[in-house]
């Protein structure tokens, strides 16, 4: 009987079993037969008879250690319907498991598997991490900090892409991508922007789940610059900056109709524009005035609902209430951009838990604004 023990604990302590070991808390399953190994759990060097061996802190079953002891070719009675019987270890099998061949493989073995493993949890394979604000970035100015801790979701546009540079949901960062209305798969165009590079308006959108980034249902901001590019007079197209996957929330620039008998059919306008309920024919909206092609303009739209507010240029905030409390399945997902209408420049679009005051939104214009405005 000790001789059958002292065969089975020697095939536990095989640079095999030594493998197994390597990886702590892990069920491995032998390929030969159908016994799981809980790996990693220190082998002792003793065995007990008919209730099973124990090896450290786990106790494994008569059937399990027999099993072991069977692949090994020790002499103990195989287990139910195993069928063949145990077979005597050769010459060349004694020398492999002898002590000068276990101590001279097995730290190799480990080292090997040791290398092999993770040195750290790093994010998952196909994910973006949030980018941090480069060292010159305005918005690491002290003045900024406390505006700062409200931000919710940032997009730079920079390195040409539509990946946010920081966003508060637990999500996955990247959003879905489409192109402009003629060819939904091609890659939206960017070119330099405000700071770093900027999105060119009209050649793609992206969309963004709002889940921990935007709640359109009670209250928030959006803070963006735009530089329109070709803006049509008098007859152009509408450019949506942002907008719900709803169309119940709009940032955007309404372009002007005149008709053939020369009668103004629509004017132009910037407009924040928003609606309790999809049924409702019209939306509640504030208007902006005229903006001029090649030139930067900050727009802050603010809502607490009912209350809305907009403010161009730090200018001081224009306000209106809403009709009705919306709820959240009344907006969906946040749009960034827009896949037609005339083309203009977006960008360092940032979104924020609460609504932006008058100061705030002055103190973002003074750090960000062109030299030229200045």
């Amino acid at each position: 009987m000790r001789m059958k023990v002292n065969q089975g604990i020697r095939r536990l302590w095989t640079p095999a079993n030594v493998v197994r070991s390597a990886f702590p808390g892990r069920l491995v399953r032998r390929a030969n037969d159908n016994a799981s190994v809980l790996a990693g759990c220190h082998v002792a060097r003793r065995a007990s008879g008919g209730n099973g061996a124990v090896y450290g802190r786990r106790a494994l079953a008569p059937s399990v250690h027999s099993r072991l002891r069977w692949g090994a070719g020790g002499a103990a009675d195989p287990p139910a319907g195993a069928g063949a019987a145990p077979r005597l270890l050769s010459p060349c099998e004694r020398r492999s498991h002898s002590s000068w061949a276990r101590r001279l493989w097995a730290p190799w073995l480990i080292c090997l598997l040791w290398a092999a493993l993770p040195t750290s949890a790093g994010p998952p394979a196909g994910s973006t991490p949030p980018a941090r604000p480069l060292p010159n970035s305005p918005y690491l100015q002290s003045e900024l900090a406390v505006l700062m801790d409200a931000v919710t979701l940032q997009m730079s546009f920079d390195n040409r892409s539509m990946t946010p540079d920081m966003s508060a949901a637990e999500s996955d960062l990247k959003p879905r991508v489409f192109g402009p209305y003629s060819d939904r798969k091609a890659p939206p165009e960017f070119t330099a922007g405000l700071i770093g590079d900027g999105l060119i308006l009209g050649t793609g959108v992206a969309m963004v789940a709002t889940a921990g980034t935007v709640d359109f249902a009670h209250q928030g901001a959006v803070a963006l610059w735009v530089k329109p590019l070709e803006w049509k007079r008098p007859n152009g197209s509408n450019c949506v900056f942002v907008m719900s996957s709803a169309a119940t929330f709009y940032m955007q620039r309404q372009g002007p109709a005149v008709g053939k008998d020369g009668k103004v059919r629509r004017h132009e306008n910037i407009q924040f524009l928003a609606k309790a309920r999809k049924k409702d024919k019209r939306f509640t909206g504030i208007t902006g005035g005229n903006w001029e092609n090649g030139k930067w303009y900050f727009m802050v739209a603010s809502w607490s609902w009912p209350n809305m507010t907009l403010s161009i240029n730090g200018s001081p905030l224009r306000t209106k209430a809403l009709r009705g409390k919306p709820e959240d399945s009344r907006f969906g997902n946040l749009m960034v951009g827009a896949g037609g209408g005339d083309r203009a420049l977006l960008d360092e679009l940032l979104v924020f838990s609460r609504p932006l005051s008058l100061e705030e939104t002055r103190l973002l214009y003074k750090m960000l604004r062109p030299q030229e405005d200045e």
